[in-house]
């Protein structure tokens, strides 16, 4: 359960930070009329850049997010798991 909310919360950090990448590629796509890259601006290429600089970030981020979280829950359910090895053990020592 932990791992599907972790999974949904990474998920909406990368596309906080993707979105305006997809708009603004999805503008260029539709006003650029089947000109190439010598009908765009400096600035506009630029600004496509800086963007996809921060989607990649974004996207980073939120898989580390995953992989924290997926870790947190392995080490956890580890440490739980060890813990009724001893119990269980403890329990055969005490009927003897």
């Amino acid at each position: 359960m932990l791992l599907l909310i972790n999974g949904i919360l990474g998920g909406i950090v990368s596309l906080v930070f993707g979105l305006p990448y997809f708009v603004v590629s999805s503008l260029r796509a539709l006003f650029m009329d089947g000109r190439g890259a010598e009908g765009m601006s400096f600035a506009f290429i630029l600004t496509l850049f800086i963007l996809g600089l921060i989607f990649t970030l974004g996207s980073c981020l939120g898989q580390c997010f995953i992989y924290i979280s997926m870790g947190y829950q392995y080490g956890h359910a580890a440490t739980v798991g060890s813990r009724q090895v001893v119990l269980e053990s403890e329990d055969v020592d005490s009927v003897e």
